[in-house]
């Protein structure tokens, strides 16, 4: 009780103390206040960025699931066969070279390659490529920055009775 008594004393002698005390308290209150309006911000920026690039690898994700589920002879990517590549084009391959699909608002624009994968255990009168590799990347906009997750891979073998096509060759 003592202190409360001082604590009057000292404000009779000088009564304008509490205004300054008033100022500097509100000063510190603004700056924290500040602080964690900046904070809050950043950190609702980097939630975004990451929902965005959970949704941007399932969508990539979607197309290899999809990939893994064909036929493996149909897996290709739509276009013209380029001579001397060891990309698999066929004009009536499954997936497009590059598409853009919105999931949950989002726009993604996924590019797909799908390419032979060299067989390094080459048996005389085989061909050399058993397998395919599909590579799907998915990149997005966000605030006017392009922003790319990374790309999702897959290998996937021919069955017993598939074989590749007759026209591809080994480049190396």
């Amino acid at each position: 009780m003592a202190w409360i008594q001082k604590l009057k004393m000292r404000f009779r002698r000088d009564p304008g103390i509490v205004l300054v005390e008033a100022v500097v308290a509100m000063g510190i209150f603004g700056f924290v206040l500040a602080s964690f309006a900046t904070v809050s911000t950043s950190s609702s920026q980097i939630q975004t960025t990451a929902i965005s690039h959970g949704v941007a690898i399932q969508a990539a994700q979607g197309v290899v699931e999809q990939a893994r589920s064909a036929a493996w002879g149909k897996v290709a990517v739509k276009a013209a066969p380029a001579a001397g590549s060891t990309e698999v084009r066929e004009t009536a391959g499954l997936f497009p070279a590059t598409q853009t699909v919105t999931v949950r608002g989002l726009p993604v624009k996924l590019t797909t390659t799908v390419k032979w994968k060299d067989n390094r255990v080459h048996v005389a009168g085989q061909h050399p490529y058993a397998s395919k590799v599909i590579t799907v990347t998915a990149s997005w906009t966000e605030q006017g920055v392009e922003r790319t997750a990374p790309a999702q891979e897959a290998l996937l073998t021919p069955s017993v009775s598939e074989v590749p096509p007759a026209g591809v060759v080994e480049v190396r």
